[in-house]
């Protein structure tokens, strides 16, 4: 049977006295109320953790001395055994903890579980240089802090907490999943510095708007359910993103969520228990322009869909081939008619224009040099008409 490492109240550099240490590990017991001699000399402080109970313990084992009534901060320690034998990973679940423990001699841990403890404020990472996974599921956090002492985290779990805002992350530049789902927290900021993230968990908040994401280039997933969110903005700008989750939401129409259309690499999409689904078209419309979806509302996308979808993708492309060239053909046009009408017109067109009209010699068609040229024309011919007349006349006249 594994032996537990004990947590024993008193300052980092204060200790028990080495008997009473090595019966406790030997043991491997759990002490509510350890004798006096432990205690003896140490300082009077703060309580860093509460009382837990002698009738809960953690995967990785470990044993718990405290209890008394002013408890200064906790201090956790394993034999050496226990560190080689798992030298890397922590399990310091379901202990009733308020606070979190110094960690005595760990300075090789890379995984850190707290889960489901009562601790109220994040604390005592400072001599953790390799961690990489904190676990905080499950406690009453309220504030995001003291995180600028483990700048290689990669993984840091907070659902399920009492976080309101989302801060005091600038440090981890390298972080690759962030869980905050079950807070309080109502707005999305304080990400754009997590060039890494690829996963990013925002479920069962209150968020009502889903936007300052675009700097995320390298997230892969996120998930938006159970929030309030009527509008989402910017993920047309996340190259990578493959899984989007928005279901139970407040999305109305398609054009709230239309950012999605420009997804290129989306290949999972849930907005089930959204106002939008109410629409007829919904599941065709999102395949029609979604055409790499592989699940949809957690359904999978059979072949006859895709067959379906990519058959109307290839109607609808035509469409549009035959309106683009309609549009050309019509621009074209277009411009001839404008070079034709910045032309001045030649007098057999005018005077087409004027035999069409009815209208011959009309002072209204033409230049004011044309009009002009017509009407010597006109004399002219009236003219010789006139003086062929008077020479029939004179004619009959000598007969």
């Amino acid at each position: 049977m594994q032996s537990r490492p004990v947590l024993t109240a008193g300052s980092a550099q204060a200790s028990a006295p080495q008997s009473a240490r090595h019966e406790t590990r030997s043991r491997g017991v759990l002490r509510e109320r350890p004798s006096s001699a432990m205690y003896k000399g140490l300082p009077e402080e703060g309580m860093g953790g509460g009382r837990p109970s002698s009738r809960q313990g953690s995967r990785a084992g470990g044993g718990i001395e405290g209890g008394m009534s002013k408890l200064p901060t906790l201090v956790l320690y394993r034999t050496q055994e226990e560190k080689e034998a798992n030298p890397e990973r922590l399990n310091i679940d379901r202990r009733n903890l308020t606070g979190c423990p110094i960690l005595h001699g760990e300075e090789r841990l890379k995984l850190l579980n707290y889960q489901n403890n009562a601790i109220m404020e994040i604390q005592h990472l400072d001599n953790l240089p390799n961690l990489i996974f904190l676990d905080l599921y499950n406690n009453r956090i309220t504030r995001i802090c003291n995180l600028d002492c483990v700048p290689s985290l990669r993984v840091l779990m907070l659902g399920k907490n009492q976080i309101s805002r989302i801060e005091g992350l600038s440090a981890l530049r390298r972080l690759d999943v962030l869980d905050l789902h079950s807070n309080r927290i109502s707005k999305i900021e304080n990400l754009s510095h997590l060039r890494d993230l690829r996963v990013l968990n925002l479920a069962g908040n209150q968020i009502s708007r889903i936007d300052n994401l675009e700097e995320l280039h390298s997230l892969t997933e996120i998930n938006l359910r159970r929030n309030k969110a009527t509008k989402v903005l910017g993920l047309d700008e996340l190259p990578n993103l493959q899984r989007v989750f928005l279901s139970n939401n407040c999305i109305e129409s398609f054009e709230d969520c239309s950012c999605l259309f420009q997804c290129g690499s989306l290949m999972e999409l849930a907005l089930d228990s959204n106002p939008v689904c109410q629409n007829p078209f919904y599941r065709q419309k999102l395949l029609e322009e979604l055409g790499g979806l592989r699940h949809l509302d957690l359904k999978r996308v059979t072949e006859e869909e895709r067959s379906m979808m990519q058959q109307l993708q290839q109607q609808r492309r035509a469409k549009e081939r035959a309106v683009g060239e309609a549009h050309l053909e019509w621009n074209a046009e277009l411009q001839r008619k404008r070079e034709q009408d910045a032309r001045p017109p030649s007098r057999s067109a005018l005077f087409a224009l004027s035999v069409k009209d009815g209208r011959q010699n009309s002072p209204r068609l033409g230049s004011p040099a044309d009009i002009i040229g017509d009407w010597s024309d006109t004399r002219v011919q009236a003219a010789r008409e006139d003086q062929g007349g008077r020479e029939e006349d004179d004619g009959e006249g000598m007969e």
